[in-house]
C-alpha cells in the first residue's frame, strides 16, 4: 500500500523534500478471492452485505450460502487459471492512471492513485489510512462500475463512509464522487471501437450478419422495483452505443450470473439458444461484449469464455467471440483520465438541469461535494431526481424515504414469518419429546 510515502526529491534550491500528492484518486471495485483459502472469507463478505443481497437472518444465512458456494467458486477459479484477477488489474489500472494524470493534468498533480476493493484487500480502512499518511487533502472517488447500482456503487460508498468515520472523523480529507461514467463520449467510443475491432476478426462476407450480444451482470428484480437505476443505466448505455455503431447487425441485451429465479432477464444462455434456433445449427456467428465489466475476472473468464462458449458450441454456433476486457489497454486509461479531468473542470460550477440529457450529464460528472455522506441515501428514479434538481439544483442530496419504508416493511414481515416458524417448530419439538419421554 505505501508505495508513495517514502518518495523524496531535491527541489530547485537543493533541499530534500518528501513527495506530497496534490490530488488523490481512489478507484473502487468489487474485489476477488486471493487464494483458495481466502475464498470463504471473500464469499462471506459478499453474502452478508445487505446492499448486494437481502436475506432474512443475513449474518447467519449469508454465511451458510457462502459455505455452500465455496467449492463451486474454487472450481471456477481453477478452471480460469487462478485467483485475484480484479485486484491485480485494478492495481495495474491505478498505476497507469497515475502516470497518465501526472503527464496530462499537471495542474492537479502530483496524483496519488489508490484502489479499494469491496470484498477483499486493499480494504477501505487500508486506503483511508494510506491517504492520511500521504497527507492528502482532496480525493476523487472513482467507482469502476460504468453503471450505477445499489449493489455495487452504493455498497462501495457506504463501506468507504464507514472507514472515513473510523479513521478521519474530523474530515481532513475532502471528497468528490464520480457516480457513473457509462454515457461519457470517450467511454462510448471505446466500446464501439472494441466491437468494430472484434468484428474484423470474422470473415469479411459474414461481418454484417454477426449477432452482437451485450451481456451485463443480472440483479434481483426486487432491487429494481425498489428504485435501483442499474437496469435503466444499462439500457441507456446500450442505446447510445448502438447509435454510434449504426450497424445492420442484430443486437441483443442479455443478463448473466443469475443467482435466483426473480432476476433480470433474458439470460444470456437463452439468447444464445434463440439465435441458433432462428439461424440453424452451424450457421450463427456471435460476438459478446461484457457491458458492465472493465477488467477480467470470473464473470468474463468463466461465465463467458467457459460457460457461454461451451453452451454456444453445444447449440451449434459457428463462431463465438468475446471482446477483450479493457484491463491494461492504454485507451481505457485515457478514458478514465478524460472522465477525471472533465469532473475536475466542472467541480466548482453551479449546473442548472432542464432536461433528461442534461440530467444524465449531471449524474455522470457533477455529483460533487466535500461530504461523501450525500451519496449514500439510496437511489431514486431519474424523474424524481430531475424534479428535485429543478427546485434546488445546488443541493446534491437525494433522499428516498419511500424506499427505506418499503425495505423496513419487508424486514418486519420477514421477522414475523421467522418468529412464527420458530414458535411452530419449538411447539413441535416440545410435543415430540413430551410424547417420546
Amino acid at each position: 500500500m505505501s508505495i508513495y510515502k517514502n518518495i523524496k526529491y531535491i527541489n530547485e534550491e537543493g533541499k530534500l523534500h518528501r513527495w506530497k500528492p496534490k490530488t488523490g484518486v481512489l478507484l473502487l471495485n468489487i474485489g476477488s478471492s486471493k487464494s483458495e483459502k481466502d475464498c470463504l472469507r471473500h464469499l462471506t463478505c459478499m453474502f452478508t452485505d445487505r446492499d448486494l443481497i437481502q436475506l432474512p437472518c443475513q449474518s447467519i444465512l449469508g454465511r451458510i450460502i457462502a459455505l455452500a458456494a465455496r467449492k463451486n467458486s474454487i472450481r471456477k477459479h481453477k478452471l480460469v487459471g487462478g485467483f485475484s484477477f480484479v485486484n491485480y488489474w485494478t492495481g495495474v489500472q491505478a498505476e497507469m492512471l497515475r502516470q497518465y494524470l501526472d503527464y496530462h493534468s499537471p495542474e492537479t498533480g502530483p496524483h496519488a492513485v489508490l484502489h479499494c476493493q469491496r470484498y477483499s484487500e486493499p480494504t477501505a480502512e487500508d486506503v483511508i489510512q494510506e491517504l492520511l499518511k500521504l497527507d492528502v487533502d482532496f480525493c476523487v472517488v472513482f467507482p469502476l462500475y460504468p453503471q450505477y447500482s445499489v449493489s455495487s456503487t452504493l455498497s462501495n460508498l457506504r463501506n468507504l463512509d464507514r472507514a472515513i468515520d473510523a479513521y478521519d472523523s474530523n474530515g481532513k480529507i475532502k471528497w468528490s464522487v464520480i457516480q457513473s461514467f457509462n454515457s461519457h463520449p470517450s467511454f462510448l467510443k471505446l466500446i464501439a471501437d472494441s466491437i468494430l475491432n472484434t468484428l474484423n476478426e470474422f470473415p469479411e462476407d459474414e461481418r454484417n450478419t454477426v449477432n452482437i450480444i451485450f451481456t451485463a451482470h443480472s440483479l434481483p428484480l426486487s432491487l429494481i422495483e425498489q428504485g435501483d437505476i442499474y437496469k435503466s443505466e444499462i439500457e441507456k448505455n446500450l442505446k447510445k452505443v448502438k447509435s454510434i455503431l449504426g450497424l445492420p447487425n442484430n443486437i441483443y441485451l442479455s443478463w448473466q450470473s443469475q443467482e435466483g429465479k426473480k432476476w433480470i432477464e433474458p439470460k444470456t444462455l437463452d439468447v444464445i439458444k434463440s439465435i441458433t434456433l432462428m439461424e440453424g445449427y452451424g450457421n450463427a456467428n456471435i460476438l459478446v461484449f461484457p457491458l458492465s465489466f472493465v477488467s477480467d475476472h470470473v464473470e468474463t473468464l468463466y461465465d463467458i469464455d467457459v460457460l457461454q462458449n461451451n453452451y454456444a458450441k453445444e447449440c451449434g454456433v459457428k463462431c463465438f467471440k468475446r471482446c477483450e476486457s479493457f484491463n491494461d489497454d492504454p485507451r481505457f486509461i485515457e478514458v478514465l483520465g478524460d472522465i477525471f479531468m472533465d469532473h475536475i473542470k466542472i467541480l466548482n460550477h453551479d449546473i442548472k438541469v432542464t432536461n433528461e440529457d442534461e440530467l444524465d450529464h449531471f449524474l455522470n460528472f457533477a455529483l460533487v461535494d466535500n461530504n461523501i455522506k450525500k451519496y449514500i441515501d439510496g437511489p431514486i428514479d431519474s424523474k424524481k431526481k430531475l424534479n428535485q434538481l429543478h427546485s434546488n439544483h445546488s443541493n446534491h442530496v437525494f433522499y428516498n424515504k419511500s424506499i427505506e419504508r418499503v425495505q423496513w416493511n419487508k424486514r418486519y414481515k420477514l421477522m414475523l414469518i421467522m418468529l412464527f416458524l420458530f414458535i411452530t417448530f419449538s411447539l413441535f419439538l416440545i410435543n415430540y419429546f413430551s410424547v417420546l419421554y
